[in-house]
């Protein structure tokens, strides 16, 4: 499998972990993964070198972001929102500087904005909307060159929002801070009812939440494929199975 380059698989059933060996696919550049995936990120995932596509949204994976995907200097998107992940955001992801579109919204991820992130001079859209995050914005954001869309709706947010001169950022509903208290407005910040926030808030303005809090608890009917320590993916829904083995010529591979 070593000169796969695509591989897609979206909402087939498949189940189980996501396989520690896939490190081994270092020709794939497109992963997308869309099931009932459980488990954690795989920390070794930061070897699969030419990645550039990652999207592992709408799945149950439970673990904190890996600070070793920083090595994925190639990755240009990453999609993880609709998971359980909880943990908090990685300052070492600021050296992403290929990175252009990062959604993570719709999980529990705790802590503070980093301020490195300013660094992610290529990113176009950040998505943490509907987390755990708590502390003010980074008035060092204002400088992200490429930054046209940013959402943080629903989170336990305070301060004031820093004045973004990037022109990119200027378009209406660029940027939505709705449901958290985080006080400022512009044509390009969306309009909101109010400042209240979700009701977890009240708990979290000094602390954030412990994983075992937030992550939810789950269960698989078998392992995705491992290169090396299977041959199959089982269906939970069939008898079927998917062999990965005999594809070591594929470049593209797709399940839908």
């Amino acid at each position: 499998m070593s000169s796969l380059a695509t591989l897609y698989i979206f909402q087939t059933n498949v189940s189980g972990t996501l396989p520690s060996s896939w490190k081994h696919f270092v020709a794939v550049s497109d992963l997308h993964l869309r099931n009932m995936l459980v488990g954690p990120l795989p920390e070794s995932w930061s070897q699969m070198v030419s990645l550039q596509n990652l999207r592992l949204d709408h799945n149950n994976l439970n673990s904190s972001l890996p600070n070793s995907w920083a090595a994925l200097q190639q990755v240009t998107a990453i999609l993880l929102d609709s998971n359980f992940i909880t943990g908090t955001l990685p300052s070492s992801w600021s050296t992403m500087t290929s990175l252009q579109q990062l959604t993570l919204s719709s999980n529990s991820i705790g802590g503070m904005l980093p301020s490195s992130w300013t660094n992610l001079r290529s990113l176009t859209q950040l998505q943490i909307s509907d987390n755990r995050l708590v502390g003010s914005l980074p008035p060092a954001w204002v400088s992200i060159p490429s930054l046209q869309q940013l959402y943080l709706q629903n989170n336990c947010l305070t301060g004031t929002m820093p004045t973004f001169s990037n022109a990119r950022l200027q378009l209406p509903s660029a940027i939505n801070v709705c449901n958290t208290k985080i006080r400022g407005s512009g044509p390009n910040v969306s309009r909101c009812p109010g400042y209240q926030w979700p009701h977890y808030c009240n708990d979290m303005v000094s602390q954030t939440r412990s994983d075992s809090e937030v992550r939810a608890s789950a269960t698989w009917s078998g392992p995705l494929t491992s290169p090396t320590m299977s041959n199959t993916v089982t269906h939970s829904s069939s008898n079927e199975s998917l062999s990965l083995s005999r594809l070591s010529s594929a470049t593209v591979w797709c399940l839908l």
